[in-house]
């Protein structure tokens, strides 16, 4: 328990650290010391323009980097992310459904939850075969269904009235820019239950890890665990793609630092690697609005973008060990 408490510590105090060096970066020469615009101005910069954009990167790197240790654990495949089996890609395609009909938030928060869980569900279903080594025709059946989704989404996209043609545009770009506090909180709440829920059926993760037959003689009920978890994990993944879009690899690359650094004890991995994957995006985030700012190009990178070239090269790197 106390190795628990100070590496979260540790890790809290860095996302601290992250969240204050996020909020006094940016293409304005605002900072919460000192400032060279008028005192609306920098009020406005600071607490209404990047101050959300921190909470959101909170709230959805928390979501990926437990949700991905969690979906690591069940599979048992060290390369399983929300991200690459199609999940996320799943809630796109249901939110995109909704937002082309113009529904709510609420309403694109809970089809992109039910359109993760049913995609999880089904490609799992598909690739886990008896006596089957199932690794890699679990990627495999994620890339084809991530291709379905992105062409369906698209497909929506060119009918839909331009308002919502960018709405969904932003689903796939995956950005933190437009973030409201409404969805931001309602996000975190349901990130705060998948999570709670992850937390509670943690220990009986680390004897999935070991198979099924060990950890039911264990007492572990195991497709009951495996509902649970692919539950907690689609809300969480739903409903962070409901308000930033797709954001790739983060689910796949801190559920590995994380257990490189501090082992596989998964009551310390899945909080560890939540507040982990937190400090990345928020890093990331900050990185990703600053570094085209100059006079020359004055734009902004979708954090998506920055994510990807982190996680792509650890995904191969990941790959050709399995190989």
């Amino acid at each position: 328990m106390r190795r628990w408490c100070i590496i979260n510590g540790c890790l809290l105090l860095g996302v601290a650290l992250a969240a204050l060096v996020a909020l006094n970066l940016g293409p304005e020469p605002v900072t919460v010391w000192s400032t060279t615009t008028t005192q609306a101005t920098a009020s406005a910069i600071l607490w209404s323009a990047r101050l959300p954009r921190i909470l959101l990167a909170l709230v959805v790197g928390v979501a990926l980097g437990s949700a991905g240790s969690a979906y690591q654990a069940l599979l048992r495949n060290p390369l399983a992310d929300p991200y690459i089996l199609g999940v996320s890609g799943g809630a796109a395609l249901g939110s995109a459904v909704v937002v082309a009909l113009g529904f709510p938030f609420i309403v694109v928060a809970g089809a992109a939850f039910a359109a993760s869980l049913a995609s999880m569900v089904s490609i799992y279903r598909f690739a886990a075969r008896p006596g089957r080594t199932y690794t890699h025709a679990l990627l495999l059946t994620g890339v084809v269904f991530n291709a379905f989704a992105f062409a369906s989404i698209m497909g929506i996209h060119t009918v839909v009235p331009m308002q919502r043609a960018h709405e969904i545009l932003f689903l796939l770009m995956g950005n933190l820019a437009l973030g409201e506090p409404m969805t931001t909180a309602g996000a975190a709440i349901a990130v705060g239950l998948g999570w709670i829920v992850l937390m509670v059926r943690s220990r009986a993760m680390n004897a999935l890890v070991l198979g099924e037959e060990t950890a039911a003689s264990l007492g572990v009920n195991c497709r009951r665990l495996q509902w649970e978890v692919f539950a907690a994990g689609s809300l969480m993944i739903g409903a962070t793609v409901a308000v930033s879009g797709l954001i790739g690899f983060v689910g796949l690359f801190i559920p590995h630092a994380t257990r490189l650094l501090w082992g596989s004890d998964h009551r310390l991995v899945i909080p560890a690697a939540g507040l982990l994957g937190a400090m990345f995006l928020l890093l990331a985030d900050t990185l990703a609005r600053t570094v085209l700012t100059g006079a020359t190009y004055q734009t902004e990178l979708p954090v998506g973008v920055i994510t990807a070239l982190v996680g792509a090269p650890c995904f191969v790197w990941l790959l050709r060990k399995q190989l």
